[in-house]
């Protein structure tokens, strides 16, 4: 541990202790994950131990395992997708070797091979291997070996993506700066924070998360409705953007299409009226109007079924 470890430490500890004596309207929670290389199966193990939901410990979607595999295959090698239609997704794999040319070492290019993915064929039986329609032998074996490898391993960027995805959906999160990393969580789930503390903590020696608690004070409610409000505005405005661009053409989307973008509009009115009951008010009224407006657009789309929307 270094020395500005330390001193962050007692930093840390002084506040939380200083917290007693004044009232608390959340923390402001920060983590730093490293060199993580974990199994799937541990970490749901993690996650139950720490009163957590397993229902986090995902395995990979079958196309970000095969982008993962493809990567760590990319030695001597170069890797490029070459077409992808519907049904199906395609890579080219061509070698990369040093010659002696006509004017000293120069780099040579050979096509290997060209692998072929049946998209609809993988999503109806879950089998890679059976998937695969275009592969050499050689490489088949391989890529599906590293394939599986890949479908259940967490790297750093996973567990950070995974954490935010357990406070969004345990408690809630907001983002204090446009990059992340820095986040503010209500007081009423410190019971949050201190399981996923635990759980950061178990997943390895390189994997901390802090917190810092905030005072009522208006300065501070201030800080975190302008981030909300950053937020709040950011979300409507990509639903809207997305209503109108299916109205400015002639797509037509499924009955759950619209019913998704509408349940989306409804926990943002819970979140802003939950906020404004904990102190940090908003134009709730504004936001009604605004967001009954693009509902409005939304129940306008042309839709491929019939069924009803409420």
């Amino acid at each position: 541990m270094t020395t500005n470890d330390v001193k962050k430490n007692i930093l840390l500890d002084t506040l939380k202790e200083g917290s007693n004596s004044f009232s608390i309207i959340g923390y402001v929670v920060f983590w730093n994950v490293r060199n993580v290389n974990l199994d799937r199966t541990k970490f749901a193990t993690y996650l139950e131990e720490c009163g957590i939901d397993k229902k986090f410990a995902k395995p990979h979607n079958y196309r970000s395992a095969l982008i993962r595999a493809l990567r760590s295959m990319e030695q001597d090698r170069i890797i490029r997708r070459v077409n992808e239609d519907h049904n199906f997704l395609t890579f080219q794999f061509t070698t990369e070797s040093m010659v002696e040319g006509n004017d000293g070492k120069e780099l040579s290019y050979k096509k290997e091979t060209l692998v072929e993915v049946d998209k609809n064929q993988y999503h109806s039986t879950g089998s890679f291997p059976e998937s695969i329609t275009k592969c050499d032998d050689k490489i088949r074996g391989q890529l599906i070996e590293l394939f599986n490898a890949h479908k259940d391993k967490y790297d750093s960027s996973d567990i950070t993506r995974y954490l935010h995805l357990i406070f969004k959906d345990q408690a809630d999160i907001i983002s204090l700066r446009p990059q992340g990393s820095i986040y503010f969580i209500p007081a009423a789930f410190k019971n949050v924070i201190d399981a996923i503390s635990h759980l950061v903590e178990m997943i390895g020696p390189n994997c901390k998360l802090d917190y810092i608690p905030i005072p009522n004070v208006e300065m501070a409610k201030q800080a975190i409705r302008t981030s909300l409000v950053e937020e709040i505005n950011g979300d409507m405005k990509a639903i809207e953007e997305d209503v109108e661009a299916v109205l400015s053409g002639d797509k037509e989307v499924s009955g759950k299409w619209t019913q998704t973008r509408i349940d989306r509009i409804k926990k943002m009115l819970n979140r802003i009226e939950a906020y404004n009951n904990g102190g940090i008010v908003l134009d709730i009224k504004g936001y009604q109007t605004s967001m009954e407006e693009i509902e409005k657009k939304i129940l306008g789309v042309r839709r491929l079924d019939l069924e009803e929307v409420p």
